[in-house]
């Protein structure tokens, strides 16, 4: 320090009248040190190299070795590339090529890799999308890239249908694991449907309840005006097509509203519906009424070929297809009912729900949710994503599929239904008469299946992608509340690929236990690194990332030399180990990256697997996976944390004040990244980019960058660096960058949520946690935090479990400013059932359920409390 000292004072002493700032206290040997020695990561790498380039090597090299393994199901390096490549020429017949988005969204499965290695192989680039994720999420990605097609699984279907309508540019959906030319119907899931429908019957107190009209808004029955409006709506529909010499079928008849209304005017009435309870009742309001042209059926309405009284000349479905499982049921039925009618025959479609106006359905929702006052006991409904929305598109492109529909109409409502019935609409569709031809119309949505991939050949597509095309876009959490993009060309990958190949002699007898999602970029190296070198992948299953003992046995009993995750993830293992002495395993490389490795767990992990060798490793999305690395041999028990390490090959690291100028050794400052790892910057967003990547001072090379990571760091005095923590509000969660204020953003949009601050804790090692701290206008007892917070959340942001986000504190009164306590050091924790969260120390403070307890806060802080009572969830 004292060299510091006098190098600063000699620099100012030949240049007094330049601020202090333009002075630096590094002598030019320590610059020389920090720019050049610790940065000296020059290495040749095979620049010239696309990532499904170094898999097809090996296809060449050992055709017939295990490529990818999931459950009992395996594929050689032959069969993945045959079906890879089959992938890869469909989608590059609907336009893939270099600098074009793929979506994929696939369970863990062997699609998975396939999926992959057929959109690079197109000369595309991938975006994952979870499985899990919200549809909010993945909608935003999918229109914010203007993506075309998405490669996916049949399980998604109804998530992905919905928004193939509601997206104009998003066209194929690629399902993989159908080999039918068509997908059949989503399940319908008869003994729920049964069970509610009678639920519903026994449980009315009259005709409106039984029919199942419960208000949006306050929770209660629609009043008999709002069922009247409804009806008439429903009846004027059908006015035109009434006569005593019709026939008419009711999909979904529920408590007769529309068929005691209807049936006086046709000649006969057949009204179908799930459940027996409600048919029983309108069998006695038949009796009593006198109705001798109604029959009453109990089933479903893909069983409506079952009915010897067809054809109709009109079949009704009222408010009713928003309880279909998804768009395939719903064509099914379409389509077996115009098999039901009369040439020229009419199909009325009521009550749609309608997904262009879901938006402003939820607006008024919230609206009307925080305009009343806090002691009514409304039950406001918030989550909207049980029903099925239709977009209109689907019903005008229907001729296109269906030959026999000659005529379609849809109705927008514009007055009336002061309720949540004015976000509807209705359609009718009209049957071919027998002379009508339909005229051809052009398809815009497209559903491909395995059916027709298998059609394609299996050699490897031409393509121009170049290394320095893009690769992937991988979302993480935006400090804004919405997701973004970081887009990663080829070139820094087979950078990476090259190095951890290297380095830890990665070879074809190496196989790699695949725990990681594809939206973690930890998924690019497990998949594309271990292909490059021959090796094997080993997909676990979603049921053993769920159950740690059995993904132990797999680590035991398969021949898994690597594995790579975040530490947690391996930290849930560790109560099941067994001893070292009765196990025999393979395992010879851990890679712990994504969080804080504690410091015991290397040694944990040495004992229990003799021979293994662990690796710390760091860096950000934005610097391709990991661009930096700590060989973890022998623990300092004294160490507060295990050391960041060095710069992997080709990448530079530096450590600097907020005037760019270099921190010397052990002074802690700005971690910035640059070199051959850097990502190109963020999706669509030019000013993000400027801002977190910068020109780089230490490089004569005029394209030169650097990446601001957030984090604070120092130089210990061996080169190693030590990660000191985030300066941002950014936290890692389960290996994921998780941005606080986005999900602070996501729970303040709750009406009645006026402000909140979010905090990870980790009180237990291993075990995090955010604690939210809200400020509401509700007493506690009437905050849906668990259910409707929660599930808000998830609608917005990275899925989270319920024990992520299980517990906080709420401060209830409407003026109260929560961003006063975000100066309280945010030292407030989760406490044991008999304690109080401590702030500080001194203000007296107390409730009946505490005993007295002391804070010690700044006036305004102490104001704050005077005006809010702290709460337990």
């Amino acid at each position: 320090m004292l060299g510091h000292f006098q190098t600063l004072l000699a620099s100012i002493a030949t240049q007094p009248e330049l601020p202090i700032s333009a002075f630096s206290m590094l002598s030019d040997a320590e610059r020389h040190q920090l720019l050049v020695e610790w940065n000296n990561t020059a290495t040749d790498y095979p620049q010239d190299k696309c990532l499904h380039q170094l898999f097809d090597a090996q296809v060449e090299k050992n055709p017939d070795a295990v490529a990818v393994v999931f459950e009992d199901q395996q594929l050689s390096y032959r069969e993945l590339n045959a079906r890879a490549n089959q992938l890869a020429h469909h989608l590059q017949t609907l336009g893939v090529k270099p600098e074009v988005l793929v979506g994929i969204c696939v369970e863990r499965s062997l699609e998975m890799i396939i999926g992959l290695l057929g959109i690079v192989k197109a000369g595309g680039a991938y975006v994952p999308l979870a499985t899990n994720w919200p549809t909010e999420r993945i909608q935003y990605i999918l229109a914010s890239q203007s993506i075309q097609s998405i490669v996916t699984q049949y399980a998604q279907l109804p998530t992905l249908q919905a928004l193939q309508w509601q997206l104009s540019e998003l066209r194929n959906l690629i399902c993989l694991d159908i080999q039918t030319p068509k997908p059949p119907p989503e399940a319908l899931n008869i003994e729920a449907t049964q069970a509610l429908w009678d639920s519903v019957a026994e449980r009315a107190s009259d005709d409106i309840t039984a029919g199942g009209f419960i208000s949006s808004y306050t929770g209660e029955a629609f009043s008999e005006a709002e069922v009247n409006e409804y009806k008439n709506h429903i009846l004027k529909l059908t006015q035109s097509y009434l006569d005593q010499g019709k026939r008419v079928l009711e999909i979904g008849s529920g408590a007769g509203l529309i068929m005691f209304a209807v049936a006086p005017h046709v000649g006969f009435y057949v009204g179908l519906d799930p459940s027996a309870v409600t048919q029983a009742r309108n069998q006695e309001y038949q009796v009593q009424q006198g109705y001798t042209n109604i029959k009453l059926v109990t089933a479903f309405a893909h069983e409506i070929n079952i009915l010897d009284q067809a054809p109709f000349d009109l079949i009704i479905l009222a408010s009713t297809v928003q309880f279909f499982p998804g768009y395939l049921y719903l064509q099914q039925i379409i389509e077996m009912a115009l098999d039901n009618l009369v040439a020229g025959g009419t199909l009325l479609i009521a009550d749609v729900m309608d997904p262009r106006q879901k938006e402003a359905f939820r607006k008024s929702l919230e609206t009307f949710k925080k305009s009343q006052p806090s002691h009514k006991s409304y039950r406001t409904k918030t989550h909207l994503e049980s029903e099925l929305y239709i977009d209109e598109d689907f019903f005008q492109t229907l001729p296109a599929m269906l030959d026999t529909i000659a005529e379609i109409s849809v109705f927008k409502r514009q007055t009336g239904f002061n309720n949540e019935l004015r976000y509807r609409y209705d359609v009718i569709l009209k049957s071919v008469a027998s002379e009508f031809v339909n005229p051809p119309i052009g398809y815009r949505k497209n559903l491909w299946t395995t059916w027709h991939l298998n059609k394609l050949a299996t050699e490897n597509p031409v393509t121009t992608v170049t290394p320095n095309n893009l690769a992937y876009i991988i979302y993480t959490s935006g400090s804004t509340g919405t997701p973004k993009g970081v887009v990663v060309r080829h070139r820094p990958v087979i950078n990476l690929i090259d190095w951890v190949n290297k380095t830890f002699h990665i070879s074809s007898s190496d196989r790699i236990l695949f725990i990681t999602s594809l939206c973690f970029d930890l998924s690019v190296y497990d998949i594309f690194g271990l292909l490059a070198a021959g090796g094997s992948i080993q997909v676990a299953s979603e049921f053993s990332l769920k159950n740690p003992e059995q993904l132990l046995r797999t680590l035991y009993n398969e021949p898994i030399t690597f594995w790579d995750s975040a530490p947690a993830a391996f930290q849930q293992l560790v109560p099941f180990f067994r001893s070292p002495h009765s196990i025999t395993h393979h395992l010879r490389l851990v890679f712990f990256s994504g969080d804080w490795i504690p410091v015991t767990l290397p040694d944990i992990i040495k004992e229990a697997f003799p021979r293994t060798q662990v690796i710390g490793l760091g860096g950000a999305t934005e610097a391709t996976v990991w661009s930096n690395y700590y060989p973890i041999k022998e623990v300092n028990p004294q160490w507060v944390s295990i050391p960041y390490g060095k710069p992997i090959q080709n990448a530079k690291y530096y450590i600097i004040d907020d005037k760019l100028n270099l921190c010397p050794i052990g002074v802690p400052g700005f971690l910035y990244i640059g070199g051959e790892c850097l990502a190109s910057g963020y999706a669509n967003d030019p000013l993000q980019t400027s801002q977190k990547f910068i020109p780089s001072p230490f490089s004569e090379e005029q394209d030169a960058r650097l990446y601001k990571t957030g984090d604070l760091a120092r130089y210990l005095s061996d080169g190693n660096i030590e990660f000191l923590g985030r300066i941002d509000n950014q936290v890692k969660l389960r290996g994921f960058r998780i941005e606080l204020g986005e999900i602070e953003a996501v729970l303040t949009q709750h009406p009645n949520i006026q402000e909140t601050v979010l905090i990870a804790r980790e009180d237990q090692p291993g075990n995090k946690r955010l604690v939210a701290y809200i400020v509401s206008d509700l007493i506690p007892e009437r905050i849906p935090y668990q259910s409707d917070c929660l599930a808000k959340l998830n609608g917005k942001t990275l899925k989270l479990r319920t024990e992520d986000i299980s517990s906080g504190g709420v401060l209830l009164g409407t003026d109260v400013s929560l961003k006063e306590n975000k100066k309280l050091s945010l030292r407030l924790w989760l406490p044991g059932e008999s304690e109080a969260r401590w702030l500080k120390g001194k203000v007296a403070w107390s409730r009946a359920s505490w005993a007295g307890i002391e804070f010690e806060l700044t006036p305004k802080e102490q104001a704050i409390l005077e005006k809010s009572i702290e709460y337990l969830l």
